[in-house]
């Protein structure tokens, strides 16, 4: 899948307009983002699509304030890690599909946009070359 500029562009100023809101128009996240599919851009690349599939409720164990997620990052790439429905911090860890390592780390947040619709934006650790350059690199994403 790929995005245009000028999506990727429109993407980018709605994020940006959502995080200068201030205080006076905090964002509420949404209370859960399993059973969701993202358009996933990393440092402007091509997108990609993510697939949240399952979040644990507030019952499971460790699950008090944040919640489990496991996904898909494409067609295959196993990603774990966790979403706080107070705040919509989320993190999530790609894995190798073969030895099951960490090979990326996500960190961001979760939102609603100005529009309403489902937005997340964070940073990447690259560490991997695989992928790319090592480092940190931005990311966002549009839910579908």
């Amino acid at each position: 899948m790929t995005i245009t500029s000028t999506r990727f562009l429109r993407l980018v100023v709605s994020v940006l307009l959502s995080a200068g809101t201030g205080a006076a128009m905090a964002q509420v996240p949404p209370a859960s983002i399993a059973g969701t599919i993202w358009n996933l851009t990393i440092a402007g690349q091509p997108a990609s699509p993510l697939t949240i599939d399952t979040q644990a409720g507030p019952g499971a164990p460790g699950n008090q304030d944040c919640r489990n997620l496991h996904g898909v990052l494409g067609d295959q790439v196993p990603v774990e890690g966790f979403y706080c429905v107070a705040n919509g911090h989320l993190q999530l860890l790609h894995k190798n599909i073969g030895s099951r390592n960490t090979v990326r780390v996500f960190s961001g947040e979760v939102f609603i946009g100005p529009t309403g619709q489902s937005l997340m934006r964070g940073v990447v650790g690259n560490h991997a070359s695989a992928f790319g350059d090592l480092g940190y690199f931005g990311f966002v994403a549009e839910a579908q």
